[in-house]
Formats: C-alpha cells, sequence, structure tokens
C-alpha cells in the first residue's frame, strides 16, 4: 500500500510538473526553438549608459530606435528582456584572479574588497544589470511530431533536414540583418554561447542563478517546485508576482522608462516588454475607418458646433496615416509586464508598493498588481514566449514605443575587473588601466584641494599592486607618505640638505638632458636661449664626451665652455655670459645641493616618493632637480620591461611647462608606454597646462581622465575645450560631489567611454589610502599599539573607525585618553560602543 501511493504521489507530482507548461524544444548556439514551431534568435545588448548623453544624443537615439523597430518584417516579434539582480560571482572571482602579488597585505586587500561587495550586495546596495533581445519567428518544421527533431534526429528524412538546414540559415541571415541595424543605433551587441542561452533560460525559470545547466529536455531545465497563491508565485525561496501596466503613460519622451530601471528600486525585478509589429495594410484600413467615424462624430445634431475633441482626435489619426504611409510610423501590439522579487511576502508588498510608485511616474501611467493571472504571465514572461493572449497588450506607434523600451542602465566596464567603481544605478563599472584595450597606459587627474585627489590616486595606486609593479611619485605636501611608508617604501623629503648629480643620467637620452640642464641654468628669466646660446651648449657637451668624462658634474661644463675658442667678438662675449652664469650653480647652496659627482639620495626601492615642499623656496633649484626626477623616472622605466611601472607627478605640472620641461614631459608621455610604465600627473585646476604648446602632443598620449569636483571660480570652459568634453559633461562634472570616509565622485572619461564613477572604498581600504592628517595621526599610534604589525592595525580601524577619524570626531578624545591611559586600543573600543548608543 505504501509502494502504490509513492507511485500515485510521483505520478501526480509529474502531472503537474512546471516542465509540463514550458515551451522549449532544443538549443543550438544562441537559437532556441520551440514546440510550436517558433524559433527565437537571443541576443545580448550592453544597456544605453545616458548620464552624459545630451538631449540631442537621446533624441538621435530614438531616431536610430525608430528605423529598427520600422524595419522589422511582419512575421517577427521581439522580446526585450531586462533584469537587475544580485549576482556578483564571476566579477568577484575575475577580480580575485587579478592578483599576481605574493604579498599577505595585497591579498589581504583583494578579499577585503569582496567583502565589502557581499556586504552591499547583502544590504541591497549593489545591483547587476543586464538587457536580452529575443527575435521570434514562426516556421513550418515540416514534421508530423515536433518532438522528432529532437528524440529520433536519424529517423527525419533527406527533405526534413535539408529544410532544416534551410531554417538555420535564415535565421542567421536575420540575425545579422538585425543585429547591424542595432549597431548603426551604436548598441553594442553579443551573441551569448549555447551553454549562457541555457543558463538564462533555466535561471528565469526556476528564478535564481544556475551556471551549466545540462540540456537533453525541458524537464532539465527545472529544478525547483513553484507553489501557486492567490497572489503571488514561489519557487524555492523566492516570492515574486507581476505587475503590469492598467493605463498608459499620456505623452513619453527619451529616458522616460528610467523611472522603472532606475536606482532607487532597491531590490531585484525583471522589466519585460514584448512586441508584434501588426500587419500594416489592415491597421491602415482600420485607421480609414476609425477616421471617417470620428469625422462624422465631431458635428453636433444640427451641424452648427464642432466637438475639439473629436475634431483633434481626427487630425493625430490623418498624421498618423501619413506618417504609416511614408513609413516613419508603424502599429505594435505591446506588452509590458514587471516580475517583482523578493525573499518574503512582506519584503514582496513593500517591492510592489514601490514600483507602483514609479509607474504612475511616467506621466499619468498606472501599474495593476496582478493576482490569479500571475502563472499565466509568467509563462509568457518566459524567455522568448510571449503570446500576446493576457490581455494585457496595448496598440502603439513606433515612436511611442522606442521610449518604454528598458534600455538604459550602467556601463560594464572595459578589460578585466581590477578597479571597481561605483556608478548612479548603484552598480559596477570595472576597468583594468593595464588592458590590452588601451594602447597607452597614461592619465590625468583634476580636482579643487579638498576634493580628494590624493586619495582618489592612492586608491588607483592600491590597485596596481596587483602586478608588484615600480611605482615612483613626486609629492608636494606629504600626501602619499603614509601610502609609501605603509607598502615598505622610501620617502624623501628633499630639502638642499641632501646632494645630487643631475647630469648622472641612467638612460639613453642623456645629451637631450644634459643640454636642458644647461639651458634652464644659464637662460636668464623670461628671455628664450638664442641660437648662439645654444651652439655654445652644443659644444660643451661635445667636449665633455670628447674628454671621456664617465660622470661630468656642473664643474666639468664650466671647464669645458671656459675652453672654447671663438674667433667672432660677439661669441666671446656670450660665451663669457654662459660661463659666468653657470659657474654659480658651482657655488654656496646651489652647488653643494647639485654640483657633486655621487647622488644621496637612494633611489633603488621598488616604491619610492619624493616629496619637493623642501625645494619651494628655491624654484630656480626646484627647476634643475625635475630633470633629474625625470632621468630617475627613465631609468625605472628601463630596469625591467615586463614589469608594470606607475609614475606620479603630483602639484608639479607648473615646473614641467618650461619649454624644456615641456619636451622632456611630452616625451615621457609619449614613450613610457613601451616600458610597460604609466604616467599620471595631478593638478588643481585645468589652467597649470593647458595654454602651454607641448599640451597636444601630451593629451594624445593619455586614455584616463578622472575629474573631480572643481573650484568655485574653475574655467569651465577651458576644461571643456582642452579635454574636448561635451556640455552634457560638464554639467556632470558640477555635480560632482565627495563625503569624507564614505565616497568621492570622479567623472572618468576613457577613449570608449565617458562615465560618473563613485570611488567607495571599504574601511581596510579606506585606511590604506586616507591622506587626512588625523587619520595618519591615529593610524600611527594604532600601528605602534600593535608593534608594527600592519595587518592588524589596518583590521582594527577598519573595525572600529570604519570612515576614519570622522567617526568619532564629535566624541571628546582627551577625556577618553585620560579615561583609559593613552592606551589607543582601549579608547577605541570605547569609542566604538559610544557610537554604537548613538545609533
Amino acid at each position: 500500500m505504501v509502494k502504490q501511493a509513492l507511485l500515485d504521489k510521483e505520478r501526480e507530482s509529474v502531472k503537474n510538473s512546471l516542465s509540463d507548461y514550458l515551451p522549449y524544444l532544443d538549443f543550438i548556439d544562441n537559437i532556441i526553438f520551440y514546440e510550436d514551431e517558433s524559433v527565437g534568435l537571443v541576443l545580448e545588448i550592453k544597456p544605453v549608459y545616458d548620464e552624459t548623453l545630451s538631449d540631442e544624443e537621446l533624441i538621435d537615439l530614438k531616431q536610430k530606435l525608430i528605423h529598427f523597430l520600422n524595419a522589422l518584417e511582419d512575421n517577427l516579434a521581439l522580446q526585450f528582456y531586462f533584469k537587475k539582480y544580485k549576482d556578483f560571482s564571476d566579477l568577484k572571482e575575475g577580480h580575485l584572479k587579478q592578483n599576481q602579488s605574493d604579498s599577505k597585505l595585497v591579498k589581504e586587500l583583494f578579499k577585503k574588497r569582496i567583502d565589502k561587495l557581499d556586504q552591499d550586495i547583502q544590504r541591497n546596495r549593489l545591483f547587476r544589470y543586464s538587457l536580452f533581445l529575443i527575435i521570434r519567428k514562426k516556421y513550418d518544421f515540416k514534421v508530423d511530431k515536433v518532438k522528432s527533431l529532437i528524440y529520433s534526429p536519424n529517423r527525419l528524412n533527406k527533405e526534413v533536414k535539408l529544410h532544416f538546414k534551410e531554417i538555420i540559415q535564415d535565421l542567421k541571415e536575420i540575425q545579422e540583418k538585425y543585429r547591424y541595424y542595432l549597431q548603426k543605433a551604436d548598441f553594442e551587441v553579443i551573441q551569448p554561447s549555447e551553454e549562457e542561452v541555457i543558463d538564462f533560460v533555466a535561471s528565469q525559470i526556476n528564478q535564481e542563478v544556475l551556471k551549466n545547466v545540462k540540456f537533453e529536455t525541458k524537464h532539465d531545465l527545472t529544478h525547483c517546485c513553484m507553489k501557486k497563491a492567490y497572489n503571488h508565485l514561489q519557487i524555492g525561496d523566492k516570492y515574486f508576482k507581476f505587475i503590469t501596466l492598467k493605463n498608459e503613460p499620456e505623452f513619453v519622451r527619451p529616458t522616460l522608462i528610467k523611472y522603472l530601471t532606475n536606482a532607487e528600486l532597491n531590490f531585484e525585478y525583471d522589466v519585460i516588454v514584448n512586441l508584434k509589429i501588426l500587419d500594416k495594410h489592415n491597421q491602415t484600413q482600420k485607421l480609414k475607418t476609425q477616421k471617417r467615424v470620428t469625422r462624422a462624430l465631431k458635428f453636433d445634431l444640427f451641424g452648427s458646433d464642432i466637438d475639439e475633441e473629436a475634431e483633434a482626435k481626427e487630425a493625430d489619426i490623418s498624421e498618423l496615416l501619413t506618417d504609416m504611409v511614408s513609413g516613419k510610423e508603424n502599429l505594435f501590439k505591446f506588452e509590458l509586464l514587471i516580475l517583482v522579487k523578493a525573499d518574503s511576502k512582506r519584503e514582496l508588498n513593500k517591492n510592489c508598493d514601490e514600483l507602483l510608485s514609479s509607474i504612475r511616474h511616467l506621466e499619468g501611467a498606472q501599474g495593476f498588481e496582478e493576482s490569479i493571472a500571475n502563472f499565466q504571465l509568467f509563462l509568457s514572461a518566459l524567455p522568448g514566449n510571449m503570446k500576446f493572449n493576457n490581455f494585457r497588450d496595448f496598440k502603439f506607434k513606433t515612436s511611442y514605443v522606442t521610449d518604454l523600451l528598458p534600455i538604459f542602465g550602467p556601463p560594464t566596464g572595459i578589460g578585466e575587473p581590477l578597479m571597481i567603481f561605483r556608478n548612479k544605478y548603484n552598480s559596477v563599472t570595472y576597468l583594468n588601466p593595464m588592458s590590452d584595450e588601451f594602447i597607452n597606459k597614461n592619465g590625468l587627474t583634476i580636482g579643487a584641494s579638498g576634493s580628494g585627489k590624493s586619495f582618489t590616486m592612492n586608491y588607483i595606486s592600491l590597485n596596481y599592486l596587483a602586478y608588484e609593479p615600480i611605482i615612483l611619485i613626486i609629492d608636494k605636501g606629504g600626501s602619499y607618505k603614509k601610502f609609501v611608508e605603509t607598502l615598505g617604501g622610501d620617502y624623501f623629503e628633499v630639502s638642499t640638505k641632501y646632494a645630487i648629480n643631475p647630469f648622472d643620467i641612467k638612460t639613453d637620452n642623456k645629451e637631450l638632458f644634459w643640454r636642458a640642464i644647461i639651458e634652464v641654468m644659464i637662460r636668464e628669466e623670461n628671455e628664450p636661449i638664442s641660437n648662439d646660446m645654444k651652439i655654445i651648449i652644443n659644444e660643451a657637451i661635445a667636449k665633455v664626451k670628447e674628454e671621456e668624462i664617465n660622470k661630468p658634474i656642473i664643474s666639468d661644463f664650466v671647464d669645458a665652455i671656459d675652453k672654447l675658442e671663438f674667433k667672432d667678438q660677439e661669441m666671446k662675449r656670450k660665451k663669457r655670459k654662459a660661463y659666468r652664469h653657470l659657474k654659480r650653480w658651482t657655488k654656496g647652496r646651489y652647488g653643494s645641493f647639485l654640483n657633486n659627482k655621487e647622488s644621496n639620495l637612494d633611489v633603488s626601492s621598488d616604491i619610492l616618493a619624493m616629496d619637493l615642499k623642501g625645494l619651494e623656496s628655491y624654484p630656480e633649484i626646484l627647476e634643475v632637480f625635475m630633470f633629474y626626477i625625470s632621468s630617475v623616472s627613465w631609468y625605472k622605466a628601463e630596469l625591467d620591461r615586463d614589469r608594470k611601472k606607475l609614475f606620479i607627478f603630483d602639484e608639479v605640472w607648473q615646473l614641467f611647462l618650461t619649454e624644456q620641461g615641456g619636451q622632456l614631459l611630452e616625451e615621457m608621455y609619449r614613450t613610457l608606454r613601451k616600458y610597460g610604465a604609466s604616467i599620471f600627473s595631478i593638478s588643481q585646476s585645468i589652467s597649470d597646462f593647458a595654454d602651454n604648446k607641448h599640451t597636444p602632443g601630451i593629451m594624445e598620449n593619455i586614455s584616463f581622465f578622472y575629474i573631480l569636483r572643481q573650484s568655485s571660480g574653475a574655467d569651465y570652459d577651458k576644461l571643456k575645450n582642452t579635454l574636448n568634453l561635451s556640455k552634457q559633461d560638464i554639467t556632470e562634472i558640477k555635480n560632482l560631489n565627495s563625503v569624507k570616509g564614505v565616497y568621492s565622485d570622479v567623472f572618468i572619461r576613457l577613449p570608449q567611454l565617458s562615465f560618473i564613477g563613485r570611488v567607495v572604498p571599504g574601511a581596510f581600504e579606506y585606511w590604506m589610502a586616507t591622506t587626512n592628517s588625523n587619520d595618519i595621526s591615529l593610524f600611527n599610534q594604532v600601528l605602534k599599539a600593535f608593534d608594527n604589525d600592519l595587518i592588524k592595525a589596518l583590521n582594527f580601524l577598519a573595525s572600529r573607525c570604519p570612515y576614519g577619524f570622522t567617526t568619532y570626531s564629535s566624541f571628546n578624545y582627551d577625556e577618553a585618553f585620560k579615561k583609559f591611559d593613552d592606551n589607543i586600543v582601549k579608547v577605541l573600543d570605547y569609542l566604538a560602543k559610544e557610537y554604537l548608543k548613538k545609533g
């Protein structure tokens, strides 16, 4: 009896299996075969990132979409499948794979980044976006039983097999045709693999992320049981229901649909749009009939007054007829289904309320929360299974439809997921600055004082640690001191107490450097170097080389000039002048710092920084020292061509933009990529270098522009013209913001993409990158308390002060230190408890 009961129960479960309702027959490449002899082509489309698009560009996009829809054949149906979900598994795995370093600190950093992502995903602060397009067409497979295509393919006759090949060929032609139209509309179109299509379909059926689903029959697509309640469905632990349109928007405009795809809706859901073009001839005839009826009804019984509403309707019909005849418009069956998801019934109701509220922003539209129709809509919303038999469809013209397509979303990224920025869609945009996608790897960062330039550059630099790079930083004011010393590098606060030899050049461009340095030393203020002076300098360099001086110093060039002989009196006079001007660099403070055979600055460290604040009072010395830095840069670049290098020049643009400095900087930007090197320059204002004649040569060798909040007096016109930005870009830049310890907005421009990124560090990463003086003081105290165990200190600070010193800035530190006898660990433990009490 028990056995029989189990068998009966098994039969009942099979009878009511969800797989019995599925329409899927087979999958080949990106093609889906359905049991009703329809075939669907699946394409993935990258959502359009609209934040940096102008109104004109959005209108142009709309026109291109109109052309695409009007080009559809009458026997095709479309399904746009927009997904907002929380599966970041591939991105997290990809990020961890980028780390090539064996450093415990770097490994911990990458792990903490993943922890931060997980926290924000769990808190519904982070989502992924995908958009699929399915083009479906009905065929006659020429078989009595469609299932024999799968179960008995060897029994099919040659005629059927040939016909089947013709279907495949027709599908490929359809794909190429409409892929071309989409690409003309500036969409990035990807053809998913067969495995990806199967996983997509199975995930939508089971409402959970599935990978590597093995398909033999449609029963393989169901992994969970479905429970049907009166006003919702449940599959596994996921609850969901549909919302449809009760009333359409009174009018539409580009980006209107963003009310349904925006970042304000912090939960998972799908937006499915089913479309089918209606027969133009039939619709034209219906419109003509409707026009005649409307014309007759616009007059009252006595024919004296005209019904204005009816007259307006007649005008609209006439305009639509004209547009349809001319090919500007078509009519479509349109169905909008929104699948709202949640982990509980209560949460589902809350999510539906939020979505219904968003629909009300669609210019008078109203949504309808489905109940008993949920299962029927679930079937209609399955990938490619648009049936239009739910009585939820509307009849819309092309230009109306285009504004209701869920095509907008964040940019996914370029290259591999090394650097992970947030964006305004509460999603991520990743970037690998070392990717082969970029011809050169150089960058420029511009932002007002206090906008977070140094912090952002530290944050960016942390990503380079994955490659165990050589890093050289030229600083002014100590912004990178903690960063460099934390990583075990050398930080030099350069002053005239040091001794260097600016002519000790370790590159093949020695003569270029020598010539530039001497020109700076003998140049009179605001006067260019004359041709005669250039002759004197060149001959002095030639004499030094002739004498085979291995490491020349300033005195060697002074002696070389003194030995030069000229018959021309003018040249003799200029030689004496050059001798006199150069000789002054061999005495006093100038000589003790620059006229040395050996340098006592050890530049061998893989992570090296020089702070030039101590040389600000000596602008002439500082300008010469920049050439020494350039030579160190070339030396570092040539050390190991297979190794990555990063050079950062912070707040020193004005020091380079002399004639000689500009030449050298342009050469570095143009050539360093050959050595696997990236150079970044940081400035408070675009004016620091915008008008220099070397700027065009520098600009064409920059791939990365990081623009932070600008000062109140910023010259936005100059910024726009120098960086070739649009008006919309400038508008977005003006709206950039930051909150210390929480985030910094950055306008990021790449050769292929511009977007608004948000630097959102985790607490561990924040403490590695912070440049705040109070943070650094606190960090040093904690590090000492943990016996210089860097990872322990960082983890402790991350757990107690996740947003830096600001976390507890409102507390009385002196009182806390007094209470715990200056024990910083106990102080922060105490303040953490007080912080939680405050909420």
